[in-house]
C-alpha cells in the first residue's frame, strides 16, 4: 500500500497540488471508471477546487479557536480600556500565533506534496531541489521527515545507487520511527527494496512490518498485496479474508481490490479486470489530492492493462496503459517495461476479441 505521508488535514498544502489535477492524471479519467467512481471523482474534484489555497485552512483555524480568540480579544479590549499596552499587545499576539503556525504548515505541506509529485513522475532535479527546502522547514513531523528521506533513497536506487548504501542511510531512523509508529520503518524500507527491483526484500520487509505492527489491519493489507503480486497467492487470499474491512483506513479500499485482482490475474481468472478496474477507480479518486498514490495507481493500471490484454481487449489495454507510462518509465524495472511494451503497446492484436 502506498504510504501516505500525512492526511490532507495534517498536510494542508496537499490539495494545492491536487486542485491543479496534473496533466499526468487528466487522461486517466477515460479509463473506464464505473458511474459510482465517476461520481466520487467529481465530488473530490469539487472539494479540492471549491476552496483552494491557504484561506480555507485559516478559516478552519479560526473556527477551531473561536472561543480562545474571543477570550484573548476581550482581554485586549480590557487592556485598551485601562490603557495598559502590554495587555493589548500580548493577547493580540496570542490570537495571531495559531494563524502564523497554520501558514507555516501550509507552505511546508505544499512543498512536500510537490516533492512527492516530482518523485512520482521521475523529475529528479526538481525533487532534489524541493528536498533541501523540506529538510530545512520547521515544524515537520518525524513521519514526514522520514518520508522525505525514503523518497530520496528510492530515487537514488532507481538511478543506480547500491541498495545496501540506501538502506544504510535510512538505518538511523529505525528507533525514532518505531517509537511513534511501529511497522512504518519496515514498511517504508519495503518501498526501497521494490524500487531496486528486489522483490524478495520487499516481501521480507512487508512481512516484518505486519509482525512489528502486531497485524495492524493496514499493514496486513500491505502484506496481502505484496503476497498477491510477488509471493504466495493463497496466503494473500487468507489475509484478505480474515481482515475486517471496517477496520481499514478510508484509502485502503483500492488496495484491497488490487490484491484480489492480482490473485485473479495470476490464476487467469476472468474476473481479474473487474477487481483491477475497481482498484484503479478507487486509487484514481485518492490520486486527485494525494500524489503519494500516483505510483501505486500506475502499477495497478499496468496490471489492469495486462488483464485486459489477456481477455483479448487490446484497445482497452492500451488506453489504460498509455496515461500512466510517464510514471512507469521512471519506476518500473526493465523486465516489466519490456512485457508492457511488447505485449500491449506494440503487440499484434489478439485473435480473440471480446
Amino acid at each position: 500500500m502506498a504510504q501516505l505521508p500525512d492526511s490532507p488535514t495534517d498536510q494542508p498544502g496537499t490539495h494545492a497540488v491536487g486542485s491543479a489535477v496534473s496533466g499526468v492524471l487528466r487522461p486517466m479519467r477515460s479509463m473506464g471508471l464505473s458511474p459510482a467512481d465517476e461520481r466520487r471523482l467529481a465530488e473530490f474534484n469539487a472539494r479540492v477546487t471549491r476552496r483552494p489555497g491557504l484561506m480555507p485552512l485559516l478559516i478552519h483555524t479560526a473556527q477551531r479557536r473561536a472561543l480562545s480568540t474571543a477570550a484573548w480579544l476581550a482581554l485586549a479590549a480590557l487592556g485598551l480600556w485601562q490603557g495598559r499596552l502590554a495587555w493589548v499587545l500580548a493577547p493580540i499576539g496570542m490570537v495571531l500565533l495559531p494563524f502564523a503556525w497554520a501558514s507555516v504548515r501550509y507552505r511546508h505541506g505544499r512543498q512536500h506534496a510537490r516533492l512527492v509529485e516530482a518523485f512520482s513522475v521521475g523529475d529528479w532535479t526538481r525533487m532534489e531541489g524541493l528536498v533541501s527546502h523540506v529538510r530545512a522547514a520547521r515544524g515537520a513531523t518525524v513521519t514526514t521527515a522520514f518520508d522525505v528521506e525514503v523518497h530520496m533513497a528510492c530515487s537514488q536506487v532507481l538511478r543506480g545507487r547500491p541498495l545496501a548504501d540506501a538502506l544504510l542511510a535510512l538505518a538511523p531512523w529505525a528507533v525514532r520511527i518505531a517509537a511513534t509508529n511501529p511497522g512504518l520503518y519496515e514498511s517504508r524500507l519495503a518501498s526501497v527494496h521494490v524500487a531496486a527491483g528486489d522483490r524478495t526484500g520487499y516481501l521480507r520487509c512487508t512481512r516484518a512490518a505486519a509482525d512489528v505492527a502486531r497485524n495492524d489491519p493496514a499493514r496486513v493489507i500491505d502484506l496481502a498485496l505484496a503476497e498477491a503480486r510477488f509471493g504466495d497467492a493463497d496466503a494473500a487470499r487468507r489475509l484478505l479474508d480474515r481482515t475486517d474491512a471496517h477496520s481499514l483506513p478510508s484509502h485502503a479500499g483500492g488496495f484491497v481490490h488490487w490484491a484480489r485482482g492480482s490473485i485473479a490475474l495470476r490464476s487467469h481468472d476472468p474476473q481479474a479486470p473487474n477487481h483491477l478496474g475497481r482498484a484503479v477507480g478507487s486509487l484514481l479518486v485518492e490520486a486527485v489530492h494525494q500524489p503519494a498514490v500516483w505510483t501505486s495507481l500506475a502499477f495497478c493500471a499496468a496490471d489492469l492493462a495486462m488483464a485486459l490484454r489477456s481477455g483479448g481487449l487490446d484497445a482497452q489495454a492500451r488506453r489504460t496503459l498509455v496515461p500512466v507510462l510517464p510514471i512507469l518509465r521512471s519506476h518500473a524495472d526493465k523486465t516489466l517495461m519490456h512485457v508492457l511494451e511488447q505485449d500491449i503497446l506494440f503487440a499484434t492484436p489478439s485473435p480473440t476479441r471480446n
